[in-house]
């Protein structure tokens, strides 16, 4: 899929959800602009797009580094998590609920990119799904999805 409609995918599938577990947007911004580019020892005139996301702020970041980062190796190796079992564990059902109620739509969202990375966290360690850039919407009258290109992790 080219970066354009990705973006425009990824607008389109999260700007209309309303879930404690799924990020917020707050806006985006999209500009092409002509740039001079070296191709084929040449110089031509490109149409050169840049596209941004804002999502609301969550400063704990992302859980891979909660889980995997350097403050958590360093914690873990003087005999602390820096991520108690409790919390996982909220986490954990944090994210099944966002998934439910992405699967639940009207119009089911399938995420097709959920890891670490894409999990992002609040204050309170509540988890939010982000990065719906290879998200699908799966049709109502379809009982399986099947893609012709492989992307993601």
């Amino acid at each position: 899929m080219p970066a354009g409609k990705i973006f425009i995918n990824e607008v389109q599938n999260i700007m209309v959800l309303k879930h404690p577990n799924i990020v917020k947007m707050v806006g985006y911004c999209s500009e092409t602009t002509k740039k001079l580019v070296q191709f084929d020892h040449r110089y031509i005139q490109a149409d050169v797009t840049e596209s941004v996301l804002c999502y609301e702020y969550l400063p704990k970041g992302d859980l891979a580094k909660n889980l995997f980062g350097k403050v958590s190796r360093l914690l873990v190796s003087s005999g602390k998590l820096i991520i108690d079992w409790d919390t996982r564990f909220k986490i954990i059902k944090g994210i099944c609920k966002g998934l439910r109620y992405l699967h639940k739509l009207d119009i089911p969202i399938i995420h097709m990119d959920l890891k670490p990375e894409n999990i992002l966290l609040d204050e309170d360690m509540m988890p939010k799904i982000a990065d719906f850039a290879l998200s699908r919407v799966f049709g109502e009258a379809q009982t399986r999805l099947c893609t012709q290109t492989v992307v993601g992790s």
